[in-house]
């Protein structure tokens, strides 16, 4: 799965997002974050792993000032906690045990996760979503976890705020490495669980 909203989507236009999701489809990648409709921007992929049914939410803070075309306004999921609360509950209709949001956000090269993404990562946790997975500051950042109340019940997840780069140009300290992130998810009779997470350091070697 490719996900596809960044601060760069709109770098080339609405052409350019078309573009990109028709040379995914030919490679037979499925993708989220960007559409050519606002079906497809609503269809939220899910993949069954190990008897888990897994939805995928993309979503990004910022297009670097480029404002969405008027006549394509679903060519790029922004952050809009209403949104994708709404795909997180249209994806549980359709079976989903878990969802995951891969949030595009933050403050590029700072190493703590702003007030805004905490505001927003709580938000989206309290309101359905699992578990939140970021990028976009080229740097790691924490990862926390949260308890937060479901039903009525305690709910304990984990919010990854900025995974940092896993292949980039960026030479600087902080910048040359990052990590990937393995989420542990249990289902039971009592339903599903995100009981930790893992991490394998990365780093980028040019030459």
């Amino acid at each position: 799965l490719v996900a596809t909203a960044n601060n760069h989507s709109m770098d080339m236009g609405a052409k350019g997002v078309f573009r990109t999701l028709e040379n995914l489809d030919a490679a037979g990648m499925p993708h989220v974050g960007t559409a050519r409709s606002a079906e497809e921007q609503a269809s939220v992929p899910i993949f069954e792993v190990e008897g888990v049914k897994i939805a995928f939410l993309n979503a990004t803070s910022s297009l670097n000032g480029i404002p969405l075309p008027e006549d394509h306004p679903f060519a790029v999921t922004m952050i809009d906690s209403t949104l994708l609360l709404t795909q997180a509950a249209t994806a549980r209709g359709r079976g989903a045990d878990v969802v995951i949001a891969v949030l595009h956000w933050g403050e590029e090269y700072s190493r703590e996760s702003s007030e805004g993404q905490r505001e927003v990562a709580h938000r989206l946790l309290n309101g359905g979503i699992d578990v939140i997975i970021g990028s976009h500051p080229h740097v790691v950042e924490p990862i926390q976890r949260l308890t937060v109340e479901r039903d009525g019940r305690p709910f304990t997840t984990y919010v990854a705020y900025s995974l940092g780069n896993f292949v980039s140009n960026q030479r600087d300290r902080y910048r040359d490495s990052g990590i990937v992130l393995f989420v542990d998810i249990e289902k039971g009779h009592e339903g599903v669980s995100v009981t930790g997470v893992r991490f394998l350091p990365v780093w980028v070697q040019k030459t």
